[in-house]
């Protein structure tokens, strides 16, 4: 099966065309799940070098991310631009903000603790209209709380989704902590139903969320 993105200021002329395949979902799963262990095993400040390292990766990206947003789902430059620089917001924000919301609590007046812990395996399920950020949003967050991560994008933008995946390669990242996979809502099906995965991290329309 085959996914074609189109160019809207183009007359819709191709802009990416990529093969997939039901079966890149279980393979997918189980590169995270094998992953997980050993990912939820390091420690913050190991989690937090990662993500340095692909926040530099996003950074290098810029220009080239904006480029592939525009021409697969049509907005101006400016839009693009800014959604590509906000990836690199995401980490710095979820480092110096986010963390301080899974820090372990000591209630007054209590004989006990509340710490948090990773869920697992996380499915990502991305947009058309913010196709890198609002995956990005819900990745970010998961992976540097310990989960692995299935991710597919719209089928509207597979280019910014393999972008997005190319960017953790250059950044070093330990095999099957991030996975992409792509395809219709076939394969998003597919991804939230699975019985190995223990979240799925969404945004999209209210019938989408109710299928």
């Amino acid at each position: 099966m085959k996914i074609q993105s189109q160019n809207p200021a183009k007359n819709y002329e191709s802009v990416v065309e990529i093969d997939y395949d039901l079966s890149q979902v279980e393979n997918a799963v189980q590169a995270a799940e094998k992953a997980l262990p050993a990912w939820r095993a390091l420690d913050m400040a190991e989690r937090i070098t990662a993500l340095r390292a692909l926040e530099a990766a996003f950074k290098n990206h810029e220009e080239e991310m904006a480029r592939i947003i525009t021409l697969e789902m049509g907005k101006v430059w400016s839009e693009s631009i800014f959604e590509a620089k906000n990836l690199t917001a995401r980490v710095e924000l979820t480092i110096t903000e986010a963390l301080k919301r899974v820090e372990t609590e000591y209630p007054a007046g209590v004989a006990g603790e509340t710490r948090y812990h990773s869920q697992g395996v996380m499915a990502v399920l991305g947009p058309y209209n913010f196709p890198a950020h609002l995956m990005n949003s819900h990745i970010i967050p998961a992976l540097m709380t310990g989960n692995t991560i299935v991710a597919k994008p719209s089928e509207v933008c597979p280019g910014v989704g393999q972008l997005y995946a190319q960017c953790f390669e250059e950044a070093g990242f330990p095999t099957g902590v991030f996975n992409l996979v792509q395809g219709r809502g076939d394969v998003g099906k597919a991804l939230a139903i699975h019985p190995k995965v223990r979240g799925v991290l969404f945004t999209g329309s209210y019938a989408t969320g109710r299928a």
